[in-house]
């Protein structure tokens, strides 16, 4: 049996929310692991089925996994290759009492982050987890403010961030205030409509229907009366 190498280490609650999984055979390992992460500050999930930790890496649920390479329903090999075709963003660590510098490299090759010998060393099991949470969560950051960014740059369903569309939104937010007529000119597909309904949306008419006329489409001869309609008999 392994056990986890006693090396001193400082043991700070992480602030996050990854959440290892722990894949052994061995049900005394998978205790003596479990408890020595929860002492670093990580909940983690623990079991003996390979297929339920594939599920767990499927959903999402865990974003780390700390697998023993010999297991006697799937091999660490076989699970690392199976992890990463279902997601290529998870992490494996590999762990093993067999440990060689062959099988390391053949490891990392194969995808895994980390091939950690048995018994496994505190000190840089601490490391591994730190730096996966680390990752993580910058991850977590980065796409909250890529959200917040294109909310901000969005003005009613109309995304644009240079200073000339933003300038229009600007205007487009002053304009809508008041009962007045505005002209929008443009090229073609330059989005004339979509600010003519952001400007009607905030207009204190907005409960109102908005009339769209595609006036490119309508006969020159007959616009007037298509517009405002006209008397029968009057052709």
């Amino acid at each position: 049996m392994a056990f986890i190498s006693s090396k001193s280490v400082e043991l700070i609650p992480a602030k996050t929310s990854l959440t290892p999984c722990i894949l052994d055979d061995d049900p005394a390992q998978l205790d003596m692991l479990s408890a020595v992460i929860a002492e670093m500050g990580y909940e983690s999930i623990a079991t003996s089925d390979p297929e339920e930790a594939l599920k767990l890496v499927k959903r999402g649920r865990c974003r780390l996994a700390l697998v023993d390479v010999r297991m006697p329903k799937m091999d660490g090999y076989e699970f690392l290759d199976r992890a990463l075709r279902s997601d290529p963003g998870v992490h494996i660590v590999l762990m093993t009492g067999d440990y060689t510098l062959d099988s390391a490299l053949d490891a990392i090759r194969r995808g895994a982050m980390d091939f950690l010998p048995k018994p496994i060393d505190r000190t840089r099991l601490k490391k591994t987890l730190d730096d996966v949470a680390m990752l993580y969560d910058q991850r977590r950051r980065v796409r909250a403010l890529e959200e917040q960014l294109l909310k901000d740059l969005e003005f009613h369903g109309i995304v644009g961030k240079s200073p000339a569309m933003l300038e229009v939104f600007d205007f487009a937010r002053k304009v809508a205030r008041h009962y007045t007529n505005v002209l929008l000119v443009g090229p073609t597909g330059t989005g004339k409509e979509l600010v003519a309904r952001a400007i009607h949306q905030l207009s204190p008419v907005s409960q109102q229907k908005l009339a769209v006329c595609n006036c490119s489409a309508m006969v020159d001869t007959l616009l007037e009366s298509q517009l405002f309609g006209h008397m029968r008999g009057s052709f």
